[in-house]
Parts: structure tokens; C-alpha cells; sequence
């Protein structure tokens, strides 16, 4: 069952870094406000499955359990320990600098809204209030400034 909680850490983490991915590869087609939006979902994602797995919660652990034992076939062993749970945050940090890297050295399609504001000297670069933007529902062009 230990294995099943590093699987769905890796699979959080997968998932993370093949959109970090997409979306580096197709930057031309994104704007750094949907790339902060998306990792941003992605990161909350990754946290809260890791603070599940690190509390070990009764729910959690009885879902697990049927889980594993209904499709895989195994029993639940003792919980994960210290250097497991010391690990998943690690991983966590790092992906949260990963993101946080690629957001600063930004060098695909800005949006129209970026490029008016450092037009103007108030583009902040706030990673998550450019998420915000996309939550609202703002509709972003890309701009042909870089």
C-alpha cells in the first residue's frame, strides 16, 4: 500500500510536469496568466493529495484501502513513516520552484494586459493574481510585444 501512495504522488507529479511541458512546448499559444492559472491547480492538487497521505486520515486510509484491496488485490500496510512523508514534502518544494522559476524567466506569448501594463510600469508579475485573471474570466489576446 506504501507503493500506492509514492503512485499517486508520481501520478500528481506526472501530471504536472507533462502540462509544464505542453505548455513551455505550445508557449506561443499561452500567456504566462494561463500558465500561473494552471500550475497553480496543479500545485494545490499536489498538496492537498499530499496532505491526505501525510495525515493518513481515517477516510483516506479506509478509500485506500478498498481501493487496493478491490483492484489490486493486496492488504493495507502500517503507514507511511517519517522519511516517506519528509520526502513528499521535498518533492512538493521543489515542484513549487519549478513552477515559480518558469513563471519569472517567462519567455513565451505575453497577454495584451501584460504588455499594457509594463507599457505603463505597473506589471506587478504576481503569480497568483495573474491566476486570478483567468478565474475571472478575462479574455486575453496575445500581444506582439515581447
Amino acid at each position: 500500500m506504501v507503493y500506492l501512495y509514492y503512485f499517486l504522488i508520481l501520478l500528481a507529479i506526472i501530471a504536472l510536469a507533462a502540462i509544464v511541458v505542453y505548455i513551455r512546448f505550445f508557449k506561443k499559444k499561452h500567456t504566462r496568466e494561463r500558465f500561473a492559472f494552471v500550475a497553480l491547480v496543479t500545485v494545490g492538487v499536489l498538496i492537498a493529495n499530499a496532505i491526505a497521505i501525510i495525515a493518513g486520515g481515517s477516510f483516506f486510509n479506509e478509500f485506500l484501502r478498498a481501493v487496493s484491496h478491490q483492484f489490486l488485490g493486496m492488504e493495507m500496510p502500517e503507514p507511511i513513516g517519517m522519511s516517506e512523508k519528509l520526502m513528499i514534502i521535498s518533492l512538493i518544494f521543489m515542484m513549487i520552484f519549478m513552477v515559480y522559476f518558469l513563471y519569472r524567466n517567462w519567455t513565451g506569448s505575453i497577454s495584451t494586459r501584460e504588455a499594457k501594463a509594463k507599457e505603463l510600469g505597473n506589471y506587478k508579475g504576481n503569480l497568483i493574481s495573474d491566476a486570478l485573471v483567468i478565474i475571472s474570466g478575462e479574455q486575453l489576446e496575445i500581444s506582439d510585444k515581447k
